[in-house]
């Protein structure tokens, strides 16, 4: 009878363990590792957009420099008389690697084109434009756009895809009628790819649109998710190997400058928060069965205060982790120096890791790399806030700023100079006596500035003034003499609008009412 309980008592606490352990398992797997994926989804999903807003960046600089070259008195003059002086001390091989084109071109208003070159694009001679290109420029409509407006964008051409961008051939006054346009290209092949993974340091890879495997994935009526950008129009979607959860792959749609699916860009990351998180909560549950075969009452008293709270309070704590996508939080270490206190103490190092990767690709993402001023979705973002987090509908203005004179700098001195010249620039807004000011660049030698809770208009015109005589107390670079100044354009919020992107716009329209008038001074938007 004896034998017969212990046998008994032996069969009913094993099966005590294996109920417990397969509650526990459960509740692991529903709770715990759900919450590890969605923060890993979360981290892919950020990792896409750093790799768009990167693209974008790249894009953005193929436009800077369009628009340098394009209102530029040589390119002006060159497009009439084709003299080869230009040629030979501006369009060398060497300018083509150092801004990284593959071709160049310019179009008369007309569509013939006047000059063409490419640069090391496999099957097109160096006299020669891509013939997928000689297409998109037979369109009267793409003319009329390139001479008068400008593009940027992707375009697919002869199997290989371009960051493209024009500009309006002009004078460096920006007077006068567009003699054309100037198009530069770069090409997206393995050299920029490997550009580009070096920079984002992730394995990225390009896939064509057209790709067997692309249509595979979509098979299933993938949600596709949409983030915007200047140029591009994107699309993502993230996906998990659902068997082992080890890596963690994300999806990129780019489109043409036409509207049509382009390329993919596909990239992955192992799960390595998701799988340590696993490897830890396993290594408890070892622990937890062996506490339930010493005895099972002091087991379950010492799993419900010991360690189920506990466990509650991390899955807690990744709750709030993902509701306030917050890294910054740690879980407060147990007094008890036992297996749980391990396990929180590897959580908080996996949060404190991914904390420090997530806010240095966010800062990467949402800073210009020159000056380490805002970009503009990070400006948009500041101002929003402030608008609605403290000053509600208090007066304040929005400076749209144009620098006057910075090209010729450039021009004369070198861009390694205009680049030096952009950091004080950006250092005398950034120590300007007001701590809720908010200075972004936008790209070249344009900036934004949100000038907070003002009593009158005139407060900030007397603002602008300041700005001015600051630019024009920057009399050298380097030991170069300079002549720099600016045009300002303002606009009021609430008075002019309540929407940023509208008031930015208001700005801008101002801005070049000083241009064209005279420079060297500001203009308050009027609404007519």
């Amino acid at each position: 009878m004896g034998i017969r309980l212990k046998v008994r008592m032996t069969v009913f606490y094993i099966l005590i363990v294996a109920v417990v352990v397969i509650i526990q398992l459960l509740i692991t797997n529903t709770y715990i590792f759900n919450q590890y994926s969605k923060i890993e989804e979360k981290d892919t999903a950020d990792r896409i957009k750093i790799i768009i807003n990167y693209l974008s960046k790249d894009l953005d600089e193929l436009v800077s420099l369009s628009i340098d070259w394009g209102a530029w008195d040589a390119t002006y003059q060159f497009i009439d008389d084709l003299n080869d002086t230009y040629i030979q001390e501006n369009l060398v091989d060497r300018t083509f690697h150092d801004n990284h084109w593959n071709f160049f071109a310019l179009i008369r208003s007309d569509g013939e084109i006047a000059y063409q070159k490419s640069y090391q694009i496999e099957g097109i001679k160096d006299t020669e434009l891509p013939e997928g290109l000689h297409h998109f420029l037979k369109r009267q409509d793409q003319i009329t756009q390139l001479t008068q407006q400008g593009m940027a964008g992707i375009l697919p051409a002869d199997g290989h895809y371009f960051l493209v961008s024009s500009y309006p051939v002009l004078t460096s006054t920006l007077e006068g009628e567009p003699k054309g346009a100037l198009l530069v290209g770069r090409l997206i092949d393995e050299a920029w790819l490997n550009r580009f993974i070096g920079d984002i340091q992730m394995q990225v890879e390009l896939i064509d649109i057209q790709d067997p495997y692309i249509e595979e994935i979509l098979f299933g009526d993938v949600p596709l998710q949409s983030h915007e950008s200047r140029y591009l129009g994107t699309t993502y979607f993230t996906q998990q190997n659902s068997f082992e959860q080890e890596l963690s792959t994300g999806y990129i749609f780019f489109k043409s400058m036409e509207g049509h699916d382009a390329f993919v860009l596909k990239f992955h990351k192992n799960m390595d928060f998701y799988q340590k998180g696993k490897d830890s909560s396993l290594y408890f549950l070892l622990i937890l069965g062996f506490i339930f075969g010493v005895t099972f009452l002091y087991s379950w008293i010492f799993l419900n205060k010991h360690i189920l709270r506990r466990l509650n309070s991390i899955k807690e704590q990744i709750e709030e982790m993902e509701k306030l996508k917050d890294f910054s939080k740690v879980l407060p270490l147990s007094e008890q120096r036992d297996e749980i206190t391990f396990l929180e103490n590897e959580f908080n190092k996996l949060i404190a890791s991914v904390n420090k990767s997530y806010h240095a690709l966010k800062h990467k993402a949402h800073h210009d790399p020159l000056t380490g001023l805002p970009n503009r979705e990070h400006f948009y973002e500041q101002v929003e806030s402030l608008i609605q987090t403290k000053y509600g509908y208090r007066l304040s203005a929005v400076f749209y700023i144009d620098l006057d004179g910075f090209k010729a700098v450039n021009d004369t001195y070198g861009h390694h100079i205009g680049d030096e010249l952009l950091k004080i620039i950006s250092q005398k807004f950034s120590t300007i006596n007001r701590e809720d000011v908010i200075v972004s660049r936008i790209g070249g030698d344009e900036f934004l500035l949100f000038l907070p809770n003002i009593d009158t208009k005139q407060e900030a015109e007397k603002f602008a003034e300041i700005l001015i005589q600051q630019l024009k107390d920057c009399k050298s670079i380097q030991n170069f003499p300079i002549e720099l100044s600016a045009s300002i354009g303002i606009s009021f919020y609430p008075e002019h609008s309540t929407d940023l992107k509208t008031l930015i716009k208001f700005a801008d329209e101002s801005m070049y009412t000083v241009k064209r008038k005279h420079k060297n001074g500001f203009h308050t938007y009027f609404a007519s």
